[in-house]
């Protein structure tokens, strides 16, 4: 990122090899683990995304927006397909049926997160 920003290189182009090579390695798995990660763990992926901001001179969203934006689209990919990975059950009053949490990690599980978000943008 640094040679690009002192060559010159088109801030587009800088945003796009940021975009190639950093945010879809950080974003992969992200939409899946993120909850599950500890603020020492988000400190340092924090840390990632400003340094690679500071260096290709760029303003660039944070971890926070990147996995907001990663885990919406893979909610509706997955509740949009004919024939989905994971079956969303609907109550009689259109909300989607919400699993029991005994722990955290149930409750931090991608089915539960991605049944809250799936409530709060069709309610």
């Amino acid at each position: 990122m640094t040679k690009l920003a002192y060559l010159g290189v088109n801030e587009s182009l800088r945003r796009t090899a940021y975009t190639a090579f950093i945010e879809s390695v950080l974003t992969f798995h992200l939409s899946t683990i993120y909850k599950h990660l500890s603020a020492s763990d988000l400190k340092i992926l924090n840390s990632v995304t400003k340094s690679s901001s500071f260096l290709g001179r760029l303003d660039l969203r944070t971890l926070t927006d990147t996995y907001n934006n990663s885990f919406k689209k893979r909610v509706m990919t997955i509740y949009a397909n004919p024939e989905p990975i994971i079956e969303f059950d609907r109550l009689p009053s259109g909300r989607f049926r919400t699993l029991k949490h005994r722990t955290n990690l149930r409750k931090k599980c991608f089915r539960s997160v991605a049944i809250d978000l799936l409530n709060k943008v069709f309610s």
